[in-house]
This record gives C-alpha cells, sequence and structure tokens, in this order.
C-alpha cells in the first residue's frame, strides 16, 4: 500500500471516530420539499458572468433527491450536481453523487453499502463506508436538517464536523458558525446565520460559504462556492416554490 493511500485512510477513520461522537448527539429536522430559485454571478476561468441557478430538494421518507444547477446566459452550464439516498434519524445517506462541471467531464460517485465501499471512477481506489460520509451537496442539506433541529446549539465560533466524498476521495470538512447577517437578496432584507468551511492547506476542495434564513424553514438564502484557482460561484435566493 503507498503513503498517500495509507495517510488517506489514517486521516479517514480518524475523522470518523470523531464524526461518531458528533452524530451521536445530533438528531436531524429535513425541510419539506421545495425548489429554490437563485440568481448567479460567477467569475470562472477569467470570465465575470451572471445567470440562475436552482435547488431541487425532494424529500418523501425515506428517500431524498436533491439537485443543483447553475447556468449562465453567455456559456450555459456551470455546475450541476446530484445527491440521492435516504433520511436516517441522525443523518443523509446518499447512495449516489453526480457531479458535471464546467468543460469537465461528467463523474459519478456510488456508495454501495451492501459491499460497505464507496466506489470512484476510474482507477481511483475505493474506501471502506462506515455510514456518516455526506457528498458535496448532501452535506449542505445535513448542515440545514441540523440546524433546523437545535438551532442553539449553532453559536458563534462553534465548528461542526464531517467527512465529504468528492470526485476522487474523501476528507475533512468543518464548517465554523460566523455571525449573524442581516443580507440584501432578491427577497429583501433576511436575517441569517452565516457559515463557513475552510479548507485544509493543499486541499483541492472549495472554500464555502452559506448564510441560512430562520424566517425561510432555515433554508440557505446565499451560497458562494470559492475554488483554489480563483473561480467562484455566488448564488442569491429570489424565489421559493413549496411542493
Amino acid at each position: 500500500m503507498n503513503k498517500n493511500l495509507c495517510l488517506r485512510t489514517s486521516v479517514f477513520f480518524l475523522w470518523l471516530s470523531v464524526l461518531s461522537t458528533t452524530y451521536a448527539q445530533e438528531k436531524i429536522n429535513p425541510p419539506p420539499s421545495a425548489k429554490l430559485d437563485y440568481v448567479i454571478r460567477a467569475d470562472i476561468q477569467g470570465l465575470s458572468l451572471e445567470g440562475t441557478g436552482s435547488i431541487d430538494w425532494q424529500f418523501t421518507s425515506p428517500k431524498y433527491r436533491l439537485q443543483f444547477d447553475t447556468r449562465s446566459s453567455l456559456i450555459g452550464l456551470l455546475l450541476s450536481e446530484r445527491s440521492e439516498g435516504n433520511v436516517e434519524r441522525r443523518h443523509l445517506q446518499p447512495a449516489s453523487f453526480y457531479s458535471k462541471r464546467f468543460r469537465k467531464e461528467a463523474v459519478t460517485v456510488n456508495f454501495d453499502r451492501q459491499a460497505g465501499s464507496i466506489i470512484f471512477p476510474g482507477d481511483t481506489a475505493p474506501l471502506k463506508l462506515e455510514g456518516n460520509e455526506q457528498d458535496r451537496i448532501s452535506v449542505l442539506w445535513q448542515l440545514v436538517s441540523m440546524v433546523r433541529a437545535a438551532p442553539a446549539r449553532f453559536n458563534a465560533g462553534s465548528p461542526w464536523k464531517f467527512f465529504v466524498i468528492g470526485h476522487r476521495g474523501g476528507e475533512a470538512w468543518t464548517f465554523t458558525v460566523s455571525e449573524k447577517e442581516r443580507l440584501r437578496t432578491p427577497l429583501g432584507d433576511v436575517d441569517s446565520l452565516h457559515l463557513v468551511h475552510l479548507p485544509a492547506e493543499h486541499s483541492k476542495a472549495p472554500k464555502v460559504d452559506i448564510w441560512l434564513a430562520p424566517t425561510m424553514e432555515w433554508l440557505p438564502i446565499r451560497i458562494r462556492f470559492s475554488e483554489e484557482n480563483g473561480d467562484t460561484i455566488e448564488q442569491n435566493l429570489e424565489r421559493i416554490q413549496k411542493k
């Protein structure tokens, strides 16, 4: 076994031991099904773009389906990601994660719970599936569902730890509660709770900022993804369609 794989496996199990404690204390309260429409501002490979985005959240217990799409009028699709699986008492359990990014090949990661493995495309080695892992978009709805269940626990500075699966592997993510902010949005001025994930040094994962609105089911009224190469996508909520 090579050194990189050994290191990745060690980190994986260390963080799962931390997560087992966190999840043992937390029940979740997923929001009802809804479609969220956003206005988009993006800087992609030196281009300043505007467009539209949507998050389609479908929840019929125990199944969920979460679809993120962002587009610009100039170049079309910027990002399309989908997570599907089950909702358990304490966490979302993804079964598959699909991602298609601008000028990149589509990838699908499968969470094979019967075999106990997370299967990546190509020749990337699988990871052992422990049960608490999230993918890069289900983690946001796991976070929303945890805040909805116990908002008083999300105090400024409190860290919330996850093990997040991306296109080629997994790594620890920590969302830290930043502060309460009143945002100007297409829906008017809205009070929000701001949480931030800062990627580790040398990580290829994005920085993620998310603002949740207590008066709107704690749904995200603003999300910003910032990539290591300087690309950013920010989406601001303009409409909620309840189902």
